[in-house]
């Protein structure tokens, strides 16, 4: 186990593959008959990885810019949005301080029936 968590510490590849021959190894040095006849199944190594709570999985949260490396970008995304925003929106043009945007006569529910009859004007 020390040499699997080593060479993971150098974030150097440890597949299912050298783990077998790692243990076949060993078991030839410590009982050699066993070695001899010992294969390294699936199920056994499933177990062992079970039994260790190791994973071979690749690591997916290695990044390569930490958050506040994005910090200036977002704010001048969200600075540039923001401006996009006001200068549509919000101009001087026909923009009530009571209505908003659309103004009274342009407003109607949608339970009315269209007309193309002027609306009254109060």
């Amino acid at each position: 186990m020390a040499d699997f968590k080593g060479l993971r510490a150098k974030k150097l590849r440890v597949g299912p593959r050298w783990i077998v021959r790692r243990y076949r190894k060993y078991l030839k040095e410590m009982h050699p008959v066993a070695g001899a006849v010992w294969r390294g199944s699936n199920g056994w190594r499933s177990k062992f990885y079970r039994r260790n709570k190791l994973s071979l999985r690749k690591r997916t949260n290695a990044k390569k810019y930490g958050v506040a490396d994005a910090i200036p970008k977002l704010q001048s995304f969200v600075a540039g949005i923001m401006k996009r925003c006001k200068d549509t929106y919000r101009n001087d043009k026909g923009w009530d301080k009571f209505y908003g945007q659309y103004p009274r006569e342009l407003r109607s529910s949608l339970d009315q029936v269209c007309s193309s009859l002027p609306l009254a004007s109060e």
